[in-house]
């Protein structure tokens, strides 16, 4: 059975959007592991019934929840280190590391709990993905710039190895979370990462 959760059913839509509302709401309170389908149902008004055609279990709804609450701020910052030259040429990524992290501290509980919940490691690729292919791209022009490959191999490269810096950065932005470090403090470590690699 399809889940209505993929419907463009208005009603469909709004009732997937209270149920990630409301377990994004749960959140900001308590532990991934402490909300029970029960408890989503109740906070969101709908039955047990409606929440199974729209996610298969409590996990893909903390999942949904999670994606809707890192989508924009990483989105940003994605964008922001784009439009800034790439990760390779920003020479304001400490800025746009702090900007991330005060956006993801102005939901300080609900982001701790994500990163304590089952879900984590989803999470962690969603929010990989979404930085990974601007910086592959930037990374795909400074290889072509060098000429020492083909382009397939550059293209090639350039994923790989934006694949391992978006999953080191994000290694050091939930430690750097974990450790509640200022926005400062990661902006400043990241650009420091940076130098290193490109030194």
């Amino acid at each position: 059975m399809a889940r209505r959760g993929l419907s463009d059913d208005p009603r469909a839509v709004r009732t997937h959007h209270a149920l990630v509302d409301a377990t994004v709401r749960m959140l900001e309170k308590q532990g991934a592991s402490d909300i029970s389908v029960t408890a989503i149902v109740q906070e969101a008004n709908v039955s047990r019934q409606v929440f199974y055609e729209h996610f298969a279990d409590r996990d893909a709804v903390i999942y949904a929840a999670g994606k809707a609450v890192f989508k924009d701020p990483y989105e940003a910052f994605a964008a922001a280190v784009t439009e800034h030259g790439g990760i390779t040429a920003d020479e304001e990524l400490g800025e746009h590391v702090a900007a991330l992290f005060r956006a993801l501290g102005e939901r300080r509980e609900t982001v701790s709990n994500l990163m304590n919940s089952p879900v984590r490691g989803l999470l962690n690729r969603f929010v990989i993905n979404i930085m990974e292919e601007p910086i592959a791209a930037d990374l795909f022009t400074r290889f072509e710039e060098h000429g020492t490959e083909t382009s397939e191999a550059n293209e090639r490269n350039a994923a790989s190895t934006s694949r391992f810096l978006t999953a080191g950065m994000q290694g050091v932005f939930n430690l750097a979370f974990q450790e509640e470090l200022a926005p400062e403090e990661v902006g400043k470590r990241l650009e420091e990462v940076r130098r290193t690699l490109l030194a």
